[in-house]
């Protein structure tokens, strides 16, 4: 395995899975828009014809993610502000999350890695999706999708301000949109594509 790290992208749903450099994230997502990205990078490309061995020998790394999904508004909005009150519980400060409404069935939320390791190892982290895996099973609350947490290529993870099959977007939201979100905010929301905005972040790489 070489020293490189990649991605894959999907410029929409459902069509090919492209590899790309990690270094060249921000580029491509800012020049070609794919509606999709892998959550996480890997470092190595992953090669259907890998034996098993070779699979458990590959490092992913990237901050842990949460995928809040139901049909019903009510119930995901509430579990949602359950799964960040229980946060603020265990003493997170909420500002450090990026939290977004996915502009389909509910919320998707990114979390710093370096806030479960006290050093985010630069090599990456073996079966790093199973340990996230772990986590969201400790943090569980009804609507949580526990089958994002997927190895190989990995979870593609929807792109912000990109606009969905369905006409609506993925966007940004503050801590506070978050803790008043009703149905008709959503609906609201999700009609139009708005700017991204930095939360507070901080990382060490050991």
């Amino acid at each position: 395995m070489s020293d490189n790290w990649y991605f894959y992208h999907q410029q929409e749903a459902k069509s090919s899975w492209t590899l790309a450099l990690a270094s060249e994230r921000a580029q491509i997502n800012k020049t070609l828009k794919p509606e999709l990205n892998t959550v996480l990078d890997v470092n190595t490309s992953m090669d259907e014809a890998m034996s098993l061995e070779e699979k458990s020998k590959v490092k992913y790394r990237g901050d842990m993610y949460f995928d809040f999904d139901c049909e019903d508004k009510e119930e995901v909005i509430a579990n949602f502000k359950e799964f960040l009150l229980n946060l603020v519980a265990m003493g997170l400060d909420l500002d450090t999350l990026r939290i977004y409404v996915s502009g389909g069935k509910g919320f998707h939320i990114e979390m710093p890695a370096c806030i479960l390791m006290a050093k985010v190892p630069l090599h990456g982290i073996a079966s790093l999706p199973l340990i996230y895996r772990e986590v969201a099973h400790k943090l569980f609350v009804n609507t949580l999708d526990l089958r994002v947490y997927s190895q190989g290529k990995g979870r593609q993870w929807r792109q912000p301000n990109i606009k969905r099959a369905n006409g609506n977007y993925k966007v940004q939201i503050t801590v506070a949109e978050a803790l008043e979100m009703t149905p008709e905010i959503y609906a609201d929301m999700i009609t139009r594509p708005r700017p991204l905005f930095p939360v507070i972040f901080f990382f060490f790489y050991s």
